[in-house]
């Protein structure tokens, strides 16, 4: 009868273990299962996010496509009106003195060099700048230490030196050689 006893003790202790075992198990299949419900819930969240995200490139990309589209309306109307046949500009006096100084400037140029070089007050040089660029004639604007500095475009620049679309009247462009030649000589 000992044995039957003894069995019983070893069953009983094996029920207990298997028992131990099994909680233990069933804890670390929940504890695992806890885990991927917060990985799948992050999952969730960075797609969700990414969603978002890819709308908001969506809209972007249309805005450009927008954008690009506008520049190249922009860039047809800027070449339709730089062909010789469709581009005369016809300038004042002063303002072809104010064309000249800028054809003949590499470099950008302030308000205070243009009175300078024109003989001007600083208010009629920005009116000229001003009527100029009414009247078409490219220019480019950069601020240089709290200034503001100008350029004639550069393809404007070529387009002038082939077709002569801005005519210059012969006497004020000998008096800005002259004055050049002065300035030159005297320096």
């Amino acid at each position: 009868m000992m044995l039957n006893g003894g069995q019983s003790k070893l069953r009983s202790e094996l029920a207990n273990e298997l028992a131990n075992m099994n909680t233990g198990l069933r804890k670390s299949f929940l504890k695992i299962k806890e885990e991927f419900d917060e990985h799948l819930q992050s999952i969730n969240d960075n797609t969700s996010e990414i969603t978002i995200l890819e709308g908001n490139i969506c809209d972007i990309d249309k805005r450009l496509s927008k954008i690009e589209e506008r520049m190249d309306n922009i860039h047809m109307m800027v070449k339709a009106l730089l062909t010789p046949s469709n581009f005369k500009i016809e300038l004042t006096p002063d303002e072809q003195k104010l064309f000249l100084v800028f054809y003949t400037t590499d470099d950008p140029i302030n308000v205070k060099q243009i009175v300078s070089k024109m003989s001007a007050t600083h208010i009629f040089a920005e009116e000229l700048i001003l009527s100029m660029t009414d009247k078409g004639i490219p220019m480019h604007r950069t601020d240089v230490d709290g200034e503001t500095h100008f350029k004639l475009d550069e393809e404007f620049r070529l387009i002038q030196a082939r077709e002569k679309i801005i005519k210059i009247d012969p006497e004020v462009s000998r008096k800005y050689q002259n004055k050049l030649l002065y300035s030159f000589f005297s320096e």
